[in-house]
């Protein structure tokens, strides 16, 4: 990514390919506990989380506001 914004690139487009990604994880953690009764997939859960707090939540834990 760097080499591309030294050439000059200022967006690079994923497409869809994070919401299919996402859409993985769902459906993988859905599968486990239909098939298999587990949690086990809980235990991934802590790095989207704490992303989605970061992205979305300010210091004192309340909805940004654009």
């Amino acid at each position: 990514m760097s080499r591309l914004a030294e050439l000059g690139v200022a967006r690079v487009s994923t497409g869809s390919g994070l919401f299919w990604a996402a859409m993985g994880g769902l459906a993988g953690a859905a599968e486990e506990l239909r098939d298999r009764g587990t949690y086990a997939f809980w235990s991934g859960a802590a790095p989207g989380r704490a992303a989605a707090s970061a992205a979305f939540l300010d210091n004192d834990r309340a909805p940004r506001h654009s």
